[in-house]
């Protein structure tokens, strides 16, 4: 919104005068200057220079009857300084005194527009009531199944089987398959990253693109690439090398920088009395070789099927 400023001609003297005021809806405020009759005119620029907390502001004009726009800004609640100019190209002819004036924040419309207003409130209000009234007047369901009207003379739903509830619809039709290769979250896996481990000293190898190979017992005289495995002192030793090009050659598997413990040799066996006596039993009923003899032979069997598993991964 903006307020105007009127320069009008009086009377013919320097004296000036000034009101500030409502008036119709919008001109909230209106400035009236006397000034000497011979300065209105299309020769003459007029400004006028308004001053609050915040600093100064301008506002000119050039030709009669002189009106300014102001910003709604400058008519905070408090005190505001104004000065009219009034100039010949850049020279200043006439001038006023600093006028203060006391500026009322709120707007005084007039009374066509407070009974336009209020009018609406009334009829939104009106509205308001009307619809309360009509919710109450839905239809609910009973526990039978039945809609129930609102009675506003006994002030309580009704029951009525004017409608009555439908049958339950036929089951709808089946789904389209799903995308191949798409899982339940719709992410396509051939745009999945590759699967990682993560080993207990914090390093990760890529799993699910290469098997692993199953070289047998190490050798120090063997060359071993990316993902081998071998049998070391009883436990299982892959490489740590990542490039498939890269071999290793005469460095045992204890070496960290080169080998990881792929799994560890576990503990001795040792053999109950009952298991021992069972065994010995057996070994004298089917003329098996003695205890000790048969005992490795059982081992080496048991170590056989695990390399040739881990020989298979």
């Amino acid at each position: 919104m903006k307020r105007i400023v009127v320069i009008d001609v009086h009377k013919e003297c320097a004296d000036h005068t000034y009101f500030a005021g409502y008036e119709n809806e919008h001109l909230a405020t209106k400035l009236s200057f006397d000034v000497p009759i011979g300065f209105i005119g299309d020769g003459y620029t007029y400004e006028i220079a308004f001053e609050n907390s915040e600093g100064m502001f301008f506002a000119n004009a050039s030709s009669a009857p002189v009106e300014f726009l102001l910003p709604q800004g400058l008519m905070k609640k408090g005190v505001l300084v104004c000065q009219l100019t009034i100039l010949v190209g850049k020279q200043a002819v006439y001038k006023t005194s600093k006028i203060p004036l006391k500026i009322f924040a709120s707007l005084k419309p007039s009374k066509e527009v407070s009974d336009k207003y209020q009018g609406l409130i009334d009829d939104a209000i009106a509205r308001f009531n009307a619809s309360q009234i009509a919710i109450k007047n839905l239809p609910q369901i009973s526990e039978a199944g039945f809609w129930q009207l609102y009675n506003l003379e006994a002030g309580r739903y009704e029951e009525t089987t004017v409608y009555a509830r439908g049958d339950k619809g036929d089951k709808g039709d089946r789904g389209n398959m799903g995308e191949a290769g798409r899982g339940i979250s719709g992410i396509n896996i051939d745009t999945l990253g590759r699967l990682r481990v993560t080993y207990s000293d914090g390093t990760t190898a890529n799993v699910g693109t290469i098997s692993i190979r199953y070289m047998g017992e190490y050798q120090g005289t063997a060359a071993y690439g990316r993902l081998c495995v071998v049998t070391y002192n009883g436990s299982s030793y892959i490489t740590k090398i990542a490039d498939d090009n890269t071999e290793i050659n005469g460095i045992p598997p204890t070496d960290i920088d080169n080998w990881r413990l792929l799994a560890e040799k576990g503990d001795d066996y040792v053999l109950s009395d009952a298991d021992r006596m069972y065994i010995t039993d057996q070994c004298v009923l089917n003329a098996k070789p003695p205890l000790e003899e048969y005992v490795d032979t059982l081992v080496g069997n048991i170590n056989s099927v695990l390399e040739s598993r881990l020989g298979g991964a």
